[in-house]
């Protein structure tokens, strides 16, 4: 185990070293020339490596058999296990750990870029907007990225002005670099890292600065490094009575130009322009890069900040279910066997020794590739494992996958209880609701919500708008919006749905005042205002009193309420009032209340309101779609539905 644990990291520093001398070599891995002449010609004779006179370098079969072993090695050096231990403490939707210590090993460091860059490589697609921050550990993944196949309408653009740093580490230099790599487009934001309340009020205001800016909050992809707070601090200049303040607060970590204490809470902000922490969690996708053991603390902290868990979580919800068999043990009373795969013969064989009314919980499903692409040959191994298929998963219900659709052809298939209740509640309030009938639509973007709000415009009586997708209409109807969420592709959608409902007869309620803040944080200062009142470099953050009262008497003159997406950030309890005064009104009517899932279903349940709903929807993307009119894949495929 020990020489093949040898074997392969000689292989893999040559790999990382692009060419390296035998010496070189032998000094980094702390071992004498003889004995790595010895390995070295080894791997020469295997056609792993080439020796010239410039150095050793890895032969392209040298790099198929490393990227083959990559999975064992992770096994060999444990870091499988510490992926999973670290996955598990955050909360996070994956975790790579790469060998060694960059604080110390160029070779580690180099790795660091390259597991970096192969991330970003594998979800990058067709007219992502990339935003990237400065700092020596993106500028290594820049160096790493490799031109993918195909890709188009690609922008890499900085998160925040970064001027005054090493150019070499600029996020300017950074995203141009990963532009030119890849063969996309870039845009760039020439403004300092640190601004005066002065400089920072002139540049809000400039039309090129604004439009980098509006780019830049597209993004769906981030990727970000983190630093020591100290030591970024030192970097950007900051006075020493500022780093001292720092100190004093605990402040161990920073990124986006927010330090953070041990804690993850945030204790100082600088003034910039660039990504916030609440564009963060709009992404789809935030990919972390640090390293180094001097940095643990660091990581530690930036982690435990809720955004930054929450946008990983978003981005794709990926859960080895061995804690899930521990919970459904206590919920049966009986003990759960938990499989190590879904497929094969081991699991069949777990299957054959189960008696009348034993539990075998198979592991996640998504582990494998032909999940997510309803590989025949998958649905038709899941097939094999049972005699009869039911589907109680709604929330996977608008999936086309190999564990919803694809085994429902291949086995006899039926909807489970809760797939039952889901479809009766939900079919019932689209094709024979009780009226008055009051739809509420939340959320951040226009164009999640287009089909949704299209078709309930068709359904209901009522249509009240809230919360990220309110400053589009305002904006298409020629209001000013300041620094609030913009959907800028979709003002004319959303103009053409004001105009459908006065063409239908049915009423559409945008709000009438706004919250407005100056900061995303529970102690920002805030106002309300009317919704021609939005300071230029303030954000609307909630709906204003008098929308609460109006939206509140709607709601509570309707027989059936269907609503999907919060009012505000209402995860921050300055911003929370509108969801919560909608979640008490719909918790308070005579009406039928059915609350479509996602934020809508947090909201009820952070503030005690869940039980006093009639119907909330496990369902999220699934409910949403089915209130959209759209077939769902795995209801169809079901043949008692």
């Amino acid at each position: 185990m020990d020489v093949l644990k040898k074997r392969y990291t000689i292989l893999h520093q040559i790999m990382l070293s692009d060419v390296i001398g035998r010496r070189t070599l032998a000094n980094s891995m702390q071992m004498t020339e003889r004995v790595l002449r010895a390995e070295t010609d080894l791997l020469k004779a295997q056609g792993l490596i080439e020796i010239d006179s410039a150095g050793m370098k890895i032969s392209e079969a040298g790099h198929e058999l490393l990227q083959q072993l990559e999975p064992v090695a992770k096994e060999l050096f444990g870091l499988s296990e510490l992926e999973e231990r670290i996955k598990q403490a955050y909360g996070l939707q994956k975790v790579v750990v790469v060998p060694g210590d960059s604080d110390i090993s160029p070779f580690a460091k180099r790795e660091l870029g390259r597991a970096g860059a192969k991330a970003l490589g594998n979800i990058m697609s067709d007219n992502d907007v990339v935003a990237v921050t400065g700092g020596s550990t993106t500028a290594g993944v820049a160096e790493q990225l490799t031109p993918p196949t195909s890709l188009k309408g690609v922008w890499f653009v900085p998160a925040r002005g970064g001027l005054g740093e090493s150019l070499e580490i600029q996020a300017n230099t950074i995203a141009s670099t990963m532009a030119k790599r890849v063969g996309a487009q870039y845009k760039l934001l020439h403004v300092p890292d640190l601004l005066s309340d002065h400089a920072y009020e002139s540049l809000i205001q400039d039309p090129s600065v604004q439009e980098i800016l509006q780019l830049i909050r597209k993004s769906r992809i981030v990727i970000h490094g983190i630093g020591d707070a100290v030591e970024m601090a030192r970097r950007r200049k900051l006075a020493p009575e500022i780093i001292d303040e720092l100190q004093e607060q605990g402040a161990v970590s920073e990124s986006f130009g927010y330090y953070f204490n041990d804690q993850g809470e945030v204790v100082h902000t600088m003034l910039t322009l660039g990504m916030r922490l609440q564009d963060i969690e709009r992404t789809d996708v935030v990919i972390g890069i640090a390293g180094g053991k001097s940095k643990a603390a660091a990581i530690h902290s930036v982690l435990r900040f809720g955004d930054f868990r929450r946008a990983r979580a978003a981005a794709e919800n990926i859960i080895p279910n061995t804690t899930a068999a521990e919970r459904l043990s206590e919920l049966l009373g009986k003990k759960v066997v938990k499989a190590d795969d879904s497929v094969g013969e081991t699991v069949k064989a777990q299957i054959a020794e189960l008696n009348n009314g034993d539990v075998l919980l198979l592991e996640n499903v998504r582990f494998h590739a032909g999940e997510e692409k309803n590989d025949p040959e998958l649905a038709k191994q899941f097939a094999e494992l049972a005699d009869v298929f039911v589907n109680d998963a709604f929330g996977a219900a608008h999936r086309a996958h190999a564990s919803t659709e694809g085994i429902a052809h291949l086995l006899p298939a039926v909807s489970g209880l809760l797939m039952e209740k889901e479809l009766e509640v939900l079919g019932k309030a689209i094709s024979n609701p009780e009226r008055p009938f009051t739809a509420i639509i939340g959320g951040s973007k226009v164009k999640d919500k287009i089909d949704v709000i299209d078709n309930l415009l068709n359904i209901a009586d009522n249509v009240i708008i809230g919360g990220g997708l309110t400053y589009t209409f305002f904006k298409a109807q020629g209001h000013e919006i300041g620094q609030s969420l913009l959907d800028d592709s979709k003002l004319d959608v959303a103009l053409g749905f004001i105009e459908k409902a006065k063409k239908l007869g049915k009423n559409f309620y945008l709000p009438v005042d706004i919250v407005v803040s100056d900061d995303f944080s529970a102690s920002a200062n805030t106002q309300i205002v009317g919704i021609d009142g939005i300071p230029a470099d303030w954000e609307g953050v909630d709906i204003g009193p008098k929308t609460r009262a109006i939206y509140a008497e709607v709601i509570k003159n309707s027989k059936l309420v269907v609503w999907n997406g919060p009012m505000g950030v209402f995860e921050i309890e300055p911003f929370s009032n509108g969801t919560r005064e909608v979640a008490e009104a719909c918790a308070e009517t005579e009406a039928y209340t059915i609350i479509g899932g996602g934020d809508s279903a947090a909201a009820a349940e952070k503030f005690k309101l869940a039980d006093k709903m009639d119907h909330i929807s496990t369902g999220g993307g699934a409910s949403l779609e089915f209130m959209e009119g759209k077939v769902l894949p795995g209801v169809v495929a079901l043949n008692d539905k």
